[in-house]
């Protein structure tokens, strides 16, 4: 009994999570560029169905699941869609949002698009490092593989820095980077400071010298 209440509440949980998400792959092409009037309807029913499902959840069990990976699976299932759907749109199966661009997935441009699939990269790297089960891993790197299918053909530099840095971020963490960090600062410190020192002091030797030969 216990186990069928603990996965009805991750179920709603994740609906509603997917319900108040849903918001990126609301489309308005009837209104002019930039109106966001139809995102705003769509969210006042959205989010009155989502608080629904989560005080239904946390009547049925409090304790249901991790709510920060049941967001991540949502970010995550909502940003292969886009992913998907920005293939489709680069393939010719479908419209882009801008007759300038081939790709914009549901948004208007692929400025913000490719930040959307930035902003998911790592989260997809986050759970297929952390996955306890084969199933996560696959479905975690299938959705950061299409990511990166689509990414590149964004054309938005910023988006690609983020992404990166992000990454590295994560993986940064998961390898326990900032303690290996601090044991190699305390060991090598020294030799970190004189070669600092040292390459301050050649610098502005070599400034000087060479503001003293142009004079």
């Amino acid at each position: 009994m216990r186990c069928i209440r603990t996965i009805l509440a991750v179920g709603l949980k994740g609906m509603a999570c997917l319900i108040l998400l849903s918001l990126v792959c609301v489309e308005n092409p009837e209104l002019p560029s930039g109106e966001v009037i139809g995102q705003w309807l769509a969210f006042d029913k959205r989010v009155l169905v989502a608080a629904g499902c989560i005080l239904l959840a946390v009547w049925v069990d409090k304790k249901g699941g991790e709510f920060p990976d049941i967001v991540s699976w949502a970010l995550i299932f909502w940003g292969s869609m886009e992913a998907v759907r920005g293939i489709c749109q680069l393939y010719g199966f479908s419209d882009s949002g801008h007759s300038l661009y081939a790709m914009t997935g549901s948004f208007f441009n692929p400025g913000p698009y490719s930040g959307y699939l930035a902003m998911v990269l790592p989260v997809c790297l986050h759970q297929y490092l952390i996955g306890d089960g084969k199933m996560d891993r696959v479905f975690a790197g299938g959705a950061g593989l299409l990511i990166l299918c689509v990414l590149p053909a964004g054309m938005s530099r910023s988006a690609w820095l983020a992404g990166g840095v992000s990454c590295l971020w994560v993986y940064a963490c998961y390898a326990d980077w900032g303690i290996k960090l601090k044991k190699a600062w305390q060991q090598y410190r020294r030799l970190v400071v004189v070669s600092a020192f040292g390459g301050v002091c050649g610098g502005g030797t070599g400034w000087l010298a060479n503001v003293c030969t142009e004079t």
